[in-house]
């Protein structure tokens, strides 16, 4: 190809042109490759429903680290409700809905941040009880990853610089 051809000359004119506007709307992203810095923390405690998923969860989000500034507790709340039932149990859906109440304690001045973080995620209950299983496994998976990340949003924005 030529750069004296009209078409490609016009397809990477465009290709350029599209590249500025994205440069230049202030587009960046705040993490690199999507992935939050970790947190480092010298006290992790979990307690309640979901407990031990969400432990495995956050201990790969957050360092336990004796020097660290915050030490964090948290008290996990998981409520299933069912909708849509009828007299076969054909469309049968459930909500589960994830509560996260944590505290995050300043090593240096006491201090105590706490706060609250919810969640819902609906589901198809089907009629077997091992499926039904399998579906509530995979949606509190899918609900500790996401509290997981939000919390770990929430200890990124408060914790003190060193």
């Amino acid at each position: 190809m030529s750069l004296l051809n009209p078409r490609a000359f016009i397809a990477r004119l465009s290709i350029v042109g599209g590249l500025l506007v994205v440069a230049a709307c202030g587009f960046t992203p705040i993490y690199k490759e999507g992935a939050l810095p970790k947190v480092t923390v010298y006290r992790l405690d979990i307690r309640g429903d979901a407990a031990e998923s969400l432990r495995e969860r956050l201990e790969q989000q957050i360092i336990l680290q004796d020097d660290a500034l915050l030490g964090l507790s948290v008290q996990a709340q998981e409520n299933i409700y069912e909708e849509n039932i009828d007299d076969k149990r054909e469309g049968a859906r459930e909500t589960m809905h994830l509560t996260l109440t944590y505290e995050l304690t300043n090593r240096e001045d006491g201090s105590v941040k706490r706060g609250q973080i919810s969640q819902d995620v609906s589901y198809t209950a089907p009629e077997s009880e091992l499926d039904a299983r399998f579906e509530q496994d995979r949606a509190r998976i899918n609900l500790v990853r996401s509290v997981a990340t939000r919390l770990q949003q929430a200890i990124l924005q408060v914790r003190p610089k060193k």
